[in-house]
């Protein structure tokens, strides 16, 4: 049967998703996750790779550093990129379900934290909070190379990604992966109770509070003043860090 010519929504936002969480330099055909995508939505591997390039001719971020992607994108695929950016929660949502439904499997985790049965409208937004979290994590892991920006450690078993200003402080700021630190369990809890800050030349400071102590301060205080590592393009935005230190006093 012949493919259509123009995309379906879903099609373009199981594309989205992807772009989502693949960091730039692997939108190409051969990425066996591109043609894992291509196979989901009856899509050549040539064209998906495509979109996200068309994507990326949106993208600010890449704007930033000078990358243009592959101008000519749809109309289509533009809309849902501004739908995006005006809603990224509900369209990453949307996404989300989307491909859980293509893949035959539950779009739901299963709960770090042990909560009271929820019903309707509670249990979906709580739903909604854990995809989009656990999405979030794989976006700064991707932007950040999967390695911790304090320590270097690679093992994405013990990688958290932190949110610079936490989720329920702004809404606006919850998806946005320059909202994002690559950090391992215990310094993604130091810099989340302000043990630890990063300075405006991206350098670790660790509050002279625990410096001196003997048992938490050698865990920290080793890296205090250490430049940040950084495993891939992604850089947390300077004035959500500037937020963080205004909130700790640092």
């Amino acid at each position: 049967m012949a493919v259509s010519p123009n995309w379906t929504r879903d099609q373009n936002l199981a594309a989205l998703r992807l772009y989502r969480l693949l960091p730039f330099g692997r939108f190409h055909r051969l990425n066996p996750e591109v043609i894992a995508l291509a196979s989901m939505i009856e899509r050549t591997p040539s064209a998906v790779a495509m979109r996200l390039s068309n994507f990326a001719s949106l993208d600010p971020l890449l704007q930033e550093r000078g990358i243009r992607g592959l101008a000519g994108i749809s109309d289509d695929a533009r809309r849902l990129w501004h739908e995006f950016e005006a809603a990224p929660e509900d369209v990453l949502f949307e996404a989300e379900t989307v491909v859980a439904a293509m893949e035959t499997r539950p779009i739901d985790v299963e709960p770090e934290i042990e909560v009271p049965d929820l019903e309707g409208r509670e249990r979906e937004a709580l739903v909604k909070v854990r995809v989009n979290q656990r999405l979030f994590r794989r976006m700064v892991l991707n932007g950040y190379g999967s390695k911790c920006y304090v320590t270097g450690i690679e093992e994405t078993s013990l990688l958290v990604g932190s949110h610079i200003v936490p989720w329920a402080e702004d809404v606006a700021q919850r998806l946005n992966t320059r909202n994002g630190l690559c950090l391992n369990a215990l310094h993604d809890r130091a810099f989340d109770v302000g043990l630890m800050t990063v300075s405006d030349d991206l350098r670790v400071r660790v509050s002279p509070s625990v410096l001196h102590l003997p048992t938490l301060g050698p865990w920290l205080g080793e890296f205090d003043g250490a430049s940040l590592i950084f495993g891939g393009p992604l850089r947390p935005d300077p004035a959500l860090l500037a937020r963080h230190r205004a909130r700790f006093g640092a």
